[in-house]
């Protein structure tokens, strides 16, 4: 199966009717990956390559994601960023941990529809945009080291409980002080 999927990767076959891709596979497989993959598949919601594959040219994911894309798990993404071009706005799950990340997009994007962001162990990640506009339930950074300031974020139903709402700013506001005297400008 998992070569099956390889040569799907590597092959210039992307449809767009494909509309989930999942893969988790640990033979250390290496994919030549078509640079305009991803473009072919617009209609996909769902990628999730739970392993860590080894690309022959990582920049042939220069391209961004669909639109559609909703679901994004990549453990061990190759790249530095998500790309200038990419949108989020359709996107609820992102997690990817042990990432090569510094950054997962520059400008303001809509996140309004973003619930979990998992990023543990991206050791590389120095800045989150801002997230104030999404409905965070989960918000994981354990393990980026490299992490210097925290961006507006706003969680879901904190408003409601007044306990929870002090307890999560307390939180935010303790990581806020640690970073900048970890970090002074």
């Amino acid at each position: 199966m998992g070569k099956d999927v390889c040569r799907f990767f590597s092959s210039n076959k992307a449809s767009s009717t494909i509309e989930a891709i999942s893969y988790d596979h640990h033979d250390g497989d290496v994919i030549n990956l078509d640079p305009s993959f991803f473009k072919k598949l617009p209609s996909l919601r769902l990628l999730n390559i739970s392993s860590f594959i080894g690309f022959r040219s990582p920049y042939a994911l220069r391209d961004p994601f669909p639109g559609e894309l909703r679901f994004l798990e990549w453990n061990g993404y190759p790249l530095e960023s998500l790309g200038s071009n990419f949108t989020p706005q359709n996107l609820v799950y992102l997690k990817m941990e042990e990432s090569e990340l510094k950054e997962l997009w520059k400008e303001n994007q809509d996140v309004s529809n973003l619930k979990y962001v998992i990023l543990s162990e991206s050791k590389k990640l120095t800045c989150l945009p801002n997230l104030s506009q999404g409905n965070l339930h989960m918000l994981r950074l354990d393990g980026c080291t490299s992490l210097v300031t925290l961006p507006p974020l706003r969680f879901h139903d904190i408003l409601d409980d007044p306990d929870k709402e002090f307890e999560v700013m307390h939180i935010y506001n303790s990581l806020t002080h640690l970073l900048s005297h970890a970090f002074p400008k």
